[in-house]
């Protein structure tokens, strides 16, 4: 978990005091009194000296204002959520576990529990994607995956992909499932890349898994001339996009576009299970040559995504990439993919790359974290137009869920 890693370093190194621990029932309370409205959990891990603490709360509405803690639900680590029918689920930030709860009238009840110590060290949701709840997959190491039903609470088949090179030329694989995996219909589209040590020096190629939801069953492998392929997207007429997470826009600034490869973007079309090889773009093309990460589909033709600016970077051979991948030295930008242009989003400042979106209530909502993720802003992202805030709190935000 290359990319994992590189994160967790990134967060570590910040260094302030948790909040007032007992804020909140722990995660040992076996019930938990909730809106019985409450439409969306919203995890925020909160970093201190010695260990992380992962805060989860209910509401019924993203405008939030400044967020507190007081009746949130307490988890040691960095704990993870997900949802699911009536289901909903979180996954320990200390172990290899995930609880399930029912959330009914207006009590959050735990329901459930499943270890998946035999297979992975830790069960993050983040690397898990719900087909329906009796399906589910959890990403097992890098080149592997373990097949569970959230209903009954089962592991069914765990099995590692023979696709997938677990190493290429010194690169490790890296399944690009935190913010890669796409469900349409009853297919799943899954890229994996490669990355070497130093976390910015990828692969000039990716490649993307097409499996049956059902079965599981691999019924494609697509070969993708981008690098870094770890972010996937879907657009309203069911047409699938991959475009990379920031690493991979680190080695072009700093050593040149001609001694490392480029990022680009590529596209399933609709109803296909295979490359739209006419299609590959460089999305530079649309941002007067800034590099560009995390392209997310927003409405119709139009997606958004970070663009870096590096003017301010004024990178060089000597510069850290972290300067790049995780400061903030980034602006959410706007581009259209049918027209080929592109523009600032109005109403937000300088954003560390590594932002992270949502689509909840048919709204898209992006949380983007100061640089050293003491602290995260919430904003919905219209169609046209600037940005409006939803949010504010101490920590780092990235994990929102819908539940019923």
């Amino acid at each position: 978990m290359l990319e994992h890693v590189a994160e967790k370093v990134a967060l570590v190194g910040a260094s302030f005091a948790l909040l007032a621990a007992g804020c909140g029932p722990s995660a040992d309370d076996p019930s938990q009194d909730v809106d019985d409205e409450a439409s969306f959990a919203i995890a925020t891990t909160v970093l201190g000296n010695d260990s992380n603490t992962t805060y989860v709360q209910y509401t019924q509405e993203l405008e939030l204002g400044e967020i507190s803690f007081d009746d949130a639900r307490t988890y040691p680590g960095n704990a993870t959520i997900g949802a699911v029918g009536d289901m909903f689920f979180v996954g320990s930030g200390a172990s290899p576990k995930v609880t399930r709860y029912q959330v009914e009238d207006g009590s959050l009840t735990k329901d459930g529990e499943i270890n998946f110590s035999q297979y992975v060290q830790r069960a993050p949701l983040f690397g898990n994607l719900f087909v329906d709840p009796t399906t589910a997959y959890l990403e097992q190491e890098d080149s592997g995956r373990v097949q569970w039903n959230p209903k009954n609470m089962t592991i069914q088949e765990a099995e590692t992909l023979d696709a997938i090179d677990v190493e290429i030329d010194g690169k490790s694989a890296t399944a690009g499932s935190r913010r890669g995996m796409v469900k349409r219909g009853d297919h799943i589209f899954q890229p994996f890349y490669w990355a070497g040590p130093d976390f910015y020096d990828y692969a000039e190629t990716s490649k993307i898994l097409v499996y049956d939801g059902e079965t599981g069953e691999v019924e494609n492998v697509i070969e993708a001339s981008c690098p870094g392929l770890g972010v996937g997207t879907k657009d309203d007429q069911g047409n699938v996009y991959f475009t990379n997470w920031v690493g991979p826009t680190a080695a072009p600034v700093i050593e040149g576009e001609s001694n490392a490869p480029s990022p680009c973007a590529v596209r399933i079309d609709a109803g296909d299970t295979t490359l739209n090889e006419s299609w590959t773009r460089d999305l530079t093309e649309m941002t007067g040559g800034r590099q560009v990460t995390a392209m997310r589909m927003l409405d119709g033709s139009v997606a958004i995504a970070a663009v870096l600016d590096e003017e301010k970077v004024d990178a060089n051979s000597e510069t850290d990439p972290s300067k790049i991948t995780y400061a903030q030295n980034w602006e959410l930008w706007r581009l259209d993919l049918e027209d080929g242009t592109g523009s600032k989003v109005p109403g937000i400042g300088y954003i560390a790359g590594g932002y992270y979106a949502f689509r909840i209530d048919g709204r898209m909502v992006v949380t983007l974290p100061t640089a050293d993720y003491g602290s995260t802003t919430g904003y919905e992202i219209p169609v046209e137009g600037e940005a409006v805030e939803l949010f504010e709190g101490n920590g780092w935000i990235y994990q929102m869920v819908e539940i019923n």
